[in-house]
C-alpha cells in the first residue's frame, strides 16, 4: 500500500496504535514486528491474517489463552552454537530453555483434539514443530527450578560438592574460633569478618594489624580498617579454592557435552523461535482487539466503505482509560457515492472522523481486527493520501496553503479508483473565495479521477458541488442548538452548519459583538445554509424512491424469469413422463419377446409353428412402433430447443439435457464438446447441451471418460466402484442404472467389494429409487460378498 506523506502514520495517530500494540507482546522481536507492520493489498492475504487473530480472540474469550511467556532474542546464541565445539554459557543455554518451554506449552495445548478443531489456523502453525521430548529431560537433569546447575548433575560434580561442604565446615570451624579469640582482645572493629576476593577475612582496626599473623588482602577507603586473613586457615581457604576450580572445570564439561547434544536441535530452535515470535504477535493483536472489542469485517474485492457503528481505534482506547464514552459513526463510500464531504461546527469530530476511517483501513490492511460492527464490509486500497494539519516548512519556504496546494498536486497526480483520499478542512489556508474556488475544481478533477476520500470543510461552494455532483455526498457532524455543544454524531446526506454565532455565545464573547457580526454576514449565508439542507433531503428522498422502484423492477423480472422456468419445466415432466412410460412398456414387451421364444420352442415340437411365427411377428411390429414413438418424445422432451456447438467456450457451465447434470466444458473439438460432471468426463453434441450457472465446486482425485452419443443399448452390463467415496460412487451408479434401463441387459453386476460396507449400503440405497428393480441377489459361491447382482 502506498502511504502519502511519509508522516502519515503520525498524522492518523497508526503510531500510537503500534505502541499499544506492542505494549500486548512478550518478546522483542515480536515488538519489533509491530512497529515495522507492513500494509497488503491482497484481499486473500489480509483474510488470512484477519482470520488468524479472529481465531486467537476467540480463543481469550473462551478462557483458552496461547501459553506464552517472556522470552529474550537467541539468534546470537544459535549463532554461536553452529560452531563446532563451541560451549554456551549458562545464561545461553538459559534463554535457549525458556524458549522450549514455550514450544512445550504450544504442544501440550495443542493436544487436545477440540483445540486442534476449534483454532485449527493456530493449530496448522503449532504443526510445524517436531518436538524433542528428551530436550527437557536432559534439561532439567542439569538444571534446577531456579535456572541454576544441580550439584547432582554428574557424579564428578556430586562428589566435587561434598569436599567443598566438608571443608567449609573446617573452615568455618577454625574461622570462627580464631575470630572469637582475636574479638575478645579488642583487635577487630565492629563488623568482626568479611569477604575479600572469595576469601573469609578478619575486619581489623589498622593501628592493630600488625597484632594478627596473616596475610592483608585489602584495607578501606578511609583506611582505618584492613582486611586479614588469618595464617590457620590461609591452607585450608586454599583446598576449598582449589575445589571451587574443580567444580568450575567439571560444569565445563557438562555444559561442553550438553551444548553437543543441543547442536543437533539447531535447526529447530531457529525454526521454535519463528513460531514463538509469529504466534506472540498475533496474541498481541487478539489481546488488542479484546481491549477495542474489534470484529473481521467482511472483506470485498470492489472498492467500498460501508461501516456500522466504527470507532477510532486510538480515541476508544484513551476514552476507556478515563471510563468516557465514545460516540461511533456509520459510513458508507460506493460506486455511487465515492467522496463524503463532512461540514459541521469546529471540535465537533469532523476530523477525528476522517481520521478514524483512514486508520480503520491501516489498520486492516496491517492484518488487524477494527472497532466496527462485523456486519461492516470493506475493500482494500493501493493507496492512502492525506492532507491534515499545519504542513508550513521553513526550510523548503513554504507556507501552510503552499504546502497545501503541493499536496493536491501530488493527490491529483497519483489518484485512481483504488485510492483513498483524507483532506481535512479543503481549500483553507488562504482568501475564502479564492481558496474555495481552487478547491472546487481540484475536488472537481479528482471525482473524474473515481477516487474515493472523506473531506472536511466550511466552505459552501464545497457543500453545493458534493450536493450537485455524482459521486459525492454531503455529511454533517450535528449540534446540539438546546445546550449549545456538539453531539460528535454524524448524519450523512445532508451539510453542516459552522454554528460559529452558537458556539461564540457559549463561551461568553460579547453579546453586542455577535449582532454586529449577524448583521454583516447578512440572511443569505444562513440561507444557503439552509436550502442546501432542503435539497440534499429532496435529492435522498429520490434517490430512495428511485431504488425502491429499481428493486421492485428487478423482483418482478425475476418472478417473471421464475413463473418460465416453472411453466417449461412442468411441460418437460409432462412430455418425459409420458416418455418414460412408453420407454417401460418397450422393456415389458422385450421381456414378452424373450418368453415368446420359449414358447416357440415349445410349439415347434406341437408342429404349431405357422401360429407362433404370426405372433413373433405382431409382437416386433408393435415393438418397432413403440421404439419410434420413444424417439419423437426424445426429440420433443431433450432437442425441443438445440443451441449450435458456436454458443458454447471452453468454461463454460452447461445442463445435460438427459439427466439434468450440471457439466464444465473442457474442450471443444468439430462438432463434439468435452464435458465434466464432477468426476464424470464425457463427449456430447452441443444438442445434448443447454447453457447453465456455475454450480458449487467438487474436487475429486479421480475421474472417468465417457461418450453420449454412443449406442445407449449397447453399454456395459458392469460397474466397479471400488476405491471410490460415497459421493463418486452415487454419482456412478446413478448414471449405470439410468443407461442400463435403457439398454438390452435383464441383469446387470456392480463391484463393490467387502471393506466396511458402505459402497454396498450406497448402491442398495441407491436401487430403492428405482421402481424397475425385480431382484437384487449376490452369488457368494462363485464372486463373494463384494459383487451385486441386479435382475431389471
Amino acid at each position: 500500500m502506498h502511504l502519502y506523506p511519509e508522516d502519515i502514520e503520525e498524522r492518523l495517530e497508526f503510531d500510537r496504535v503500534k505502541e499499544l500494540l506492542a505494549n500486548y507482546c512478550f518478546g522483542e522481536q515480536a515488538k519489533q514486528r509491530c512497529f515495522s507492520l507492513r500494509q497488503f493489498n491482497q484481499v486473500e492475504r489480509i483474510s488470512s491474517l484477519l482470520d488468524e487473530v479472529d481465531e486467537c480472540q476467540l480463543a481469550i474469550l473462551q478462557g483458552d489463552k496461547l501459553p506464552l511467556l517472556p522470552y529474550e532474542n537467541i539468534t546470537e546464541d544459535l549463532y554461536y552454537l553452529s560452531k563446532n565445539n563451541y560451549v554456551l554459557e549458562i545464561e545461553s543455554i538459559v534463554r535457549i530453555f525458556d524458549q522450549v518451554h514455550i514450544i512445550k506449552g504450544v504442544v501440550d495445548f495443542f493436544a487436545s483434539k477440540n483445540n486442534q478443531q476449534q483454532y485449527s489456523i493456530l493449530y496448522e502453525i503449532a504443526t510445524q514443530i517436531i518436538w524433542a521430548p528428551n530436550l527437557l529431560k536432559s534439561y532439567t537433569r542439569i538444571f534446577d527450578e531456579e535456572k541454576k546447575i544441580k550439584p547432582s548433575a554428574s557424579p564428578a560434580l556430586s562428589a566435587i560438592y561434598k569436599k567443598i561442604r566438608a571443608k567449609e565446615r573446617q573452615v568455618t570451624r577454625v574461622f570462627d574460633q580464631i575470630a572469637n579469640t582475636f574479638k575478645s582482645k579488642g583487635l577487630l572493629s565492629d563488623t568482626v569478618e568479611s569477604y575479600r576476593s572469595g576469601r573469609r577475612v578478619l575486619t581489623v582496626n589498622a593501628e592493630k594489624k600488625r597484632s594478627i599473623p596473616g596475610i592483608i588482602h585489602d584495607e578501606s577507603s578511609t583506611g582505618k580498617t584492613v582486611f586479614i586473613e588469618p595464617n590457620e586457615v590461609v591452607s585450608l581457604q586454599n583446598e576449598l579454592y582449589e575445589f571451587e576450580s574443580d567444580k568450575r572445570q567439571e560444569i565445563y564439561k557438562i555444559l561442553q557435552v550438553f551444548s553437543a547434544e543441543l547442536r543437533a536441535h539447531k535447526d529447530d530452535f531457529e525454526l521454535w523461535q519463528k513460531i514463538i515470535i509469529r504466534l506472540d504477535f498475533i496474541a498481541a493483536k487478539a489481546k488488542l482487539a479484546v481491549a477495542m472489542k474489534a470484529s473481521k469485517p467482511q472483506l470485498s474485492h470492489d472498492q467500498i466503505i460501508q461501516v456500522k457503528e466504527a470507532y477510532h481505534p486510538y480515541l476508544l482506547m484513551v476514552n476507556n482509560e478515563v471510563d468516557k464514552e465514545t460516540i461511533p459513526f456509520d459510513l458508507q463510500l460506493d460506486v455511487e457515492h465515492r467522496i463524503l464531504v463532512i461540514s459541521g461546527p469546529n471540535a465537533g469530530g469532523k476530523s477525528v472522523t476522517m481520521k478514524a476511517v483512514g486508520l480503520i483501513q491501516l489498520m486492516l490492511q496491517s492484518g488487524m481486527l477494527v472497532p466496527v460492527n462485523p456486519d461492516s464490509r470493506l475493500g482494500v486500497f493501493n493507496k492512502l493520501l492525506a492532507d491534515i494539519g499545519d504542513q508550513q516548512s521553513i526550510e523548503d519556504d513554504l507556507s501552510t496553503y503552499s504546502s497545501r496546494l503541493k499536496n493536491m498536486q501530488y493527490f491529483l497526480a497519483k489518484s485512481g479508483h483504488k485510492t483513498l483520499m483524507l483532506m481535512d478542512e479543503f481549500g483553507s489556508g488562504t482568501d475564502p473565495k479564492i481558496g474555495g474556488a481552487l478547491a472546487e475544481s481540484i475536488l472537481s478533477e479528482l471525482n473524474k479521477k473515481k477516487a474515493f476520500g472523506v473531506v472536511t470543510t466550511h466552505y459552501s461552494n464545497i457543500k453545493m458541488y458534493a450536493h450537485q455532483a455524482k459521486g459525492l455526498i454531503n455529511g454533517a457532524m450535528l449540534f446540539d442548538q438546546e445546550h449549545l455543544s456538539p453531539t460528535y454524531r454524524l448524519e450523512v446526506g445532508k451539510p453542516g452548519s459552522s454554528f460559529a454565532f452558537e458556539i461564540a455565545q457559549k463561551i461568553g464573547l460579547n453579546q453586542k459583538l455577535i449582532q454586529l457580526a449577524k448583521k454583516k454576514t447578512g440572511k443569505a449565508t444562513k440561507a444557503v445554509d439552509e436550502l442546501l439542507v432542503d435539497l440534499q433531503n429532496e435529492k435522498l428522498a429520490l434517490e430512495k424512491e428511485l431504488s425502491k422502484a429499481n428493486d421492485e423492477k428487478h423482483q418482478l423480472a425475476k418472478l417473471i424469469r421464475k413463473y418460465e422456468e416453472l411453466n417449461s419445466d412442468l411441460n418437460f415432466k409432462k412430455k418425459k413422463f409420458k416418455m418414460e412410460s412408453k420407454e417401460q412398456k418397450f422393456k415389458v414387451m422385450a421381456d414378452s419377446e424373450r418368453e415368446l421364444k420359449e414358447v416357440i420352442k415349445e410349439l415347434k415340437e406341437e408342429k404349431a409353428l405357422a401360429k407362433a411365427e404370426a405372433l413373433q411377428r405382431k409382437l416386433k411390429e408393435e415393438k418397432e412402433n413403440l421404439v419410434d414413438t420413444i424417439k419423437d418424445l426424445e426429440e420433443v422432451v431433450y432437442y425441443s430447443k438445440n443451441y449450435d456447438i458456436g454458443s458454447f467456450n471452453v468454461g463454460d457451465f452447461v445442463k445435460l439435457k438427459k439427466g439434468g447434470n450440471t457439466a464444465e466444458i473442457l474442450e471443444i473439438k468439430k462438432n463434439k464438446i468435452e464435458v465434466a460432471v464432477g468426476l464424470l468426463r464425457m463427449k456430447v453434441a452441443a444438442h445434448d447441451i443447454v447453457p447453465a450457472d456455475e454450480p458449487i465446486e467438487r474436487k475429486s482425485k479421480k475421474s472417468i471418460s465417457f461418450d453420449l452419443d454412443k449406442n445407449i443399448y449397447a453399454l456395459e452390463s458392469e460397474l466397479d466402484i471400488r476405491g471410490y467415496r460415497k459421493a463418486e460412487a452415487e454419482l456412478f451408479i446413478t448414471e449405470f442404472l439410468d443407461n442400463a434401463f435403457l439398454g438390452q441387459a435383464n441383469v446387470i453386476r456392480v463391484i463393490h467389494g467387502v471393506g466396511s460396507g458402505i459402497l454396498r449400503k450406497t448402491l442398495l440405497a441407491q436401487l430403492r429409487e428405482y421402481k424397475g428393480i425385480k431382484k437384487v441377489y449376490q452369488d457368494v459361491e462363485r464372486f463373494g460378498d463384494g459383487v451385486t447382482f441386479i435382475e431389471i
